[in-house]
């Protein structure tokens, strides 16, 4: 590694599968043979919390969680040797804009801090584009959508990318750690 590792943070309403998607790109980057450190960034939902630290165990990996600015550059110092830092953020309403400024305030301390906005398949167009909207404090650099096992309605991975001009990173399609992620190629999404 070049020591400094690579950290993506997840964002997105709550109850999208962020947590789970951190866990199935933690596990993929494991088998591609990558140092991989997890951090669960401010705790408010104590079962997301709970899951992530369980995923932690369950993989092997560093486990951190940070409740302030300094608990997370604490955590991404503890783990400069790593390739990889995961950090996933609390779900909060998109229709709190005051949290979701304090979640950025505190990403945008990492000068390096990628971000991916996960987005459920199973949610109408609209709110989709809405979502995108006011997660664009973030400046995410592209689109995970995850449970596209529970949707018949495929329209949105093809619009709402075009719409918000983000690139279509990867989808989730179950539970299952890893194996329920995919790489969102062009041939997937076009079948």
């Amino acid at each position: 590694g070049t020591g400094t590792p690579t950290v993506m943070a997840l964002v997105g309403p709550t109850g999208v599968g962020k947590t789970t998607t951190l866990a199935k790109i933690a596990a993929t980057a494991m088998k591609r043979g990558l140092r991989v450190g997890l951090i669960n960034l401010d705790h408010v939902k104590a079962s997301a919390f709970e899951q992530l630290a369980t995923f932690a165990r369950v993989l092997n990996l560093p486990f951190r969680a940070a409740h302030s600015v300094d608990d997370l550059g604490y955590a991404i110092r503890d783990f400069s040797t790593l390739d990889l830092v995961l950090v996933d953020t609390t779900g909060r309403s998109q229709r709190d804009p005051q949290s979701l400024n304090e979640i950025h305030a505190m990403l945008a301390t990492i000068p390096s801090m990628r971000t991916l906005l996960v987005l459920n398949s199973t949610t109408r167009d609209a709110e989709m584009y809405d979502m995108a909207q006011r997660f664009s404090v973030f400046r995410p650099q592209g689109l995970v959508f995850s449970k596209l096992d529970e949707t018949t309605l495929y329209g949105a991975i093809y619009n709402v990318p075009q719409k918000v001009r983000l690139p279509l990173l990867y989808f989730t399609t179950g539970q299952k750690v890893p194996d329920d992620l995919e790489h969102a190629t062009a041939e997937r999404v076009v079948s």
